[in-house]
């Protein structure tokens, strides 16, 4: 029998799913905050440059499985999660501008987290550019991305966009 972690109750777009990521990996690893980028599938004769590190699906009404999982997650079977150090202005600017290819990232936090300009901050990062990599001292935590997945997922009996929030 194939493991289902929830049932998703209504279609969660690629951005709710960059959040919905960012919220379980930053949990999984005690991070502060995450910064996820998408990777927005475009019609383009350049299309081998997209982020592979970004989310670029969406989860449907349905039983969600490994499979369903690993269609949206930017670890994919097998990598774990990452982290880099910023400064709370360093993040403010990399949200503003963008931090990888295609510009696209989403920030999860806490809903009322306010970033310090002078206090330095762990973040989830999935997609940045070398240059960010570097900066932030990009460290590999050792929690595979899929095993944080299937247990923050298995909290929920039924997931929809209202359940995508950290308090």
């Amino acid at each position: 029998k194939i493991a289902t972690y929830t049932t998703v109750t209504e279609t969660l777009d690629m951005d709710t799913c960059a959040k919905l990521v960012g919220i379980c990996f930053a949990k999984a690893v005690d991070a502060d905050a995450a910064m996820i980028s998408t990777n927005p599938w475009l019609y383009d004769k350049d299309a081998l440059d997209m982020n592979k590190d970004g989310v670029s699906g969406a989860l449907f009404p349905m039983g969600v499985t490994d499979q369903e999982i690993v269609s949206i997650l930017p670890t994919g079977w097998n990598n774990n999660i990452q982290t880099v150090t910023l400064t709370g202005k360093r993040i403010k600017e990399l949200m503003e501008t963008g931090y990888e290819r295609r510009e696209n990232s989403v920030l999860a936090a806490k809903d009322d987290m306010e970033f310090e300009d002078d206090t330095t901050y762990t973040i989830v990062i999935c997609g940045a550019t070398d240059e960010v990599q570097e900066e932030g001292n990009i460290q590999d935590s050792g929690v595979l991305g899929l095993d944080a997945a299937k247990e923050y997922l298995s909290q929920f009996e039924t997931l929809s966009s209202k359940d995508i929030v950290w308090e």
